[in-house]
C-alpha cells in the first residue's frame, strides 16, 4: 500500500464500527470488520518493517493504542463472533493467534502489556470455548482460574449457565461460591 493511504488510516474508527456491529449483535459483521481491521493493521505493519529494513523513516501514524492492539482486538473480536454464531473450531484459531503475540516486533514500549493482556484474554475465552464446546471437565481448572482472577467470573457466569443448560451440568456449587462476588453487582 502507498505511505499517504496508510497514513489516513485510522484503525480507531474500525474498531468503533466493530463494537458497534457488537452491540448490535451482527456477527457476519463484526467478522467482516474485524477482517478489514486486521488486514489494515498488516499492511501497516509490513510497511514499518519493510522502512527499518532498507532504513527508510517510518510511518508516524496516530493511533489510540500500541499496533500490536489492533492486531490481537481483530482476532480477539473475530473469534467471540464465531463464539456467538456456534463456530468453535473457528473461535478456537482466533484466540491461538492472540494468544502468542510476542513475535511481532517492533511495536512501541507499551507492546509487552499488551500481549499480556491478550494472553490472559486467549487463557480466559479458551476456557469458556472448550465449556461451550462440550469439553465440561474443564469446568473444575475453569472454577480455579475464576478464583484467581475474580474480574472474569461475570462473564464467565454467563458461560457457565450456557453450558449447564446445554449440557444438563450440577452448578448449584458453583453459583454459592461466586454468589458473593456476583452480589456486588447488584450494588
Amino acid at each position: 500500500m502507498r505511505p499517504s493511504f496508510l497514513k489516513s488510516l485510522n484503525l480507531d474508527v474500525i474498531v468503533e464500527m466493530v463494537e458497534m456491529a457488537c452491540r448490535l449483535e451482527k456477527w457476519d459483521k463484526v467478522i467482516e470488520t474485524s477482517e478489514i481491521l486486521y488486514e489494515c493493521v498488516q499492511c501497516l505493519y509490513q510497511e514499518q518493517q519493510y522502512r527499518k529494513a532498507k532504513s527508510l523513516p517510518l510511518l508516524t501514524i496516530e493511533l489510540g493504542h500500541p499496533l500490536v492492539y489492533y492486531y490481537g482486538f481483530s482476532h480477539l473480536i473475530r473469534g467471540m463472533a464465531y463464539q456467538e454464531k456456534g463456530k468453535y473450531e473457528e473461535a478456537r484459531a482466533c484466540i491461538d493467534k492472540y494468544a502468542e503475540m510476542g513475535w511481532l516486533e517492533d511495536l512501541g514500549e507499551d507492546w509487552v502489556e499488551v500481549v499480556e493482556e491478550f494472553r490472559f484474554l486467549a487463557q480466559a475465552n479458551g476456557y469458556a470455548l472448550e465449556l461451550l464446546s462440550g469439553r465440561v471437565e474443564v469446568l473444575t481448572t475453569y472454577t480455579d482460574f475464576l478464583r484467581e482472577n475474580p474480574e472474569e467470573v461475570l462473564p464467565a457466569l454467563d458461560v457457565i449457565l450456557q453450558a449447564t443448560l446445554r449440557y444438563e451440568l450440577d452448578v448449584d456449587e458453583l453459583l454459592k461460591m461466586f454468589a458473593e462476588q456476583t452480589a456486588e453487582f447488584s450494588r
